[in-house]
């Protein structure tokens, strides 16, 4: 991630209702929609970018558009709160995350899981709502992960943390949970249909656990700086570039 971390930051971009109403959607290195006059704006990733912040609030939508390539986004901290994010273009988005991530709303719903990957090296623990909505794999280095009733991550899951925990109303066809330091809990009527790895694991109060393939296309670990896949690990899907699978293996 060091690499990308010394993206440059993209021109500070405004947009404007008219000549009374203007907003800076990119402003010194952060993006920030969260007003009337940013919703549904698209977002254009011509190349590999670096933002500190990005926020996504008051129900609005915003495009990402990655065109016919695949692309490396770097965000410092990112936090999807009353939003919804899009993805367009044929290109896969892998979104390396550096500090904190808070996903409330959602981030390529109705997508194709195998388009988006999320690499998170923060330590902060990370809770995903009821309000939860992501397509998409989502990788942690070492952070503890907390799925609510009613959150729903389509992609595969994998953390080099202590503790995962799957609470009732959370659901899952073809997911791979890759935890291998992990106490994994699925509790109070979570289902999860797929293949989980861990240290231990627990199911209890009406939870269960039934094994399935994965909905998501191994070798999954395209970039614009891999285009063609690498050698990681052949577990559905590998990592994005970095090898997150080999250091949760090693670190600890």
């Amino acid at each position: 991630m060091n690499d990308l971390s010394q993206l440059n930051y993209p021109p500070n971009e405004e947009v404007a209702a008219s000549q009374w109403n203007k907003t800076n959607i990119i402003n010194n290195g952060n993006f920030q929609a969260d007003n009337w006059m940013t919703n549904n704006y698209t977002l254009n990733l011509t190349e590999d970018t670096h933002f500190k912040q990005f926020k996504v609030d008051q129900n609005n939508k915003i495009i990402i558009n990655v065109g016919d390539t695949d692309k490396d986004l770097y965000i410092e901290n990112l936090d999807i709160l009353r939003g919804h994010i899009e993805i367009v273009g044929t290109g896969k988005l892998n979104i390396y995350v550096q500090n904190s991530v808070n996903i409330t709303g959602s981030f390529n719903p109705n997508g194709d899981v195998n388009q988006v990957n999320f690499s998170y090296s923060g330590s902060a623990p990370v809770k995903f709502s009821a309000d939860t909505k992501i397509s998409g794999s989502f990788y942690a280095q070492e952070a503890d992960l907390t799925f609510a009733a009613g959150a729903s991550v389509k992609g595969n899951i994998y953390t080099g943390g202590d503790n995962v925990t799957f609470n009732g109303g959370f659901t899952s066809t073809g997911q791979h949970i890759i935890a291998p330091n992990a106490n994994v809990k699925v509790e109070a009527g979570a289902h999860i249909k797929g293949a989980i790895v861990a240290d231990t694991i627990i199911v209890d109060g009406g939870a269960s656990v039934t094994f399935g393939e994965s909905i998501v296309s191994p070798g999954n670990n395209g970039g614009s700086n891999n285009p063609g896949g690498s050698n990681n690990p052949n577990v559905p899907p590998s990592p994005p570039k970095k090898n997150i699978i080999e250091e949760i293996i090693l670190e600890k």
